[in-house]
């Protein structure tokens, strides 16, 4: 699975996994950093705005799969939250 590399290695990118025929969903993953634990919740927010903005999952039909399953991760510290982007 490709993961797009980010130059400040404390930012977090994507990471796409394609399934092994167009017929498999791709899934997304938005990943986030937080340095306080009280704001995982919002960066869990900016990962599905960013998801929805981007048009990740768009991307994903264009390339001729016929779904994608996008989830948000936001890490601070030893702790992560996920969550399942829905529109």
């Amino acid at each position: 699975c490709p993961l797009k590399e980010q130059k400040d290695l404390r930012i977090w990118g994507q990471i796409w996994m394609n399934g092994d025929r167009p017929k498999d969903p791709a899934i997304i993953f938005e990943v986030k950093i937080k340095k306080k634990f009280n704001q995982m919740e919002a960066g869990l927010q900016e990962a599905y705005e960013q998801i929805r903005d981007q048009k990740y999952e768009e991307g994903i039909l264009d390339d001729g799969y016929i779904g994608s399953k996008s989830y948000g991760i936001c890490f601070c510290k030893k702790s992560c939250m996920v969550g399942r982007y829905r529109e």
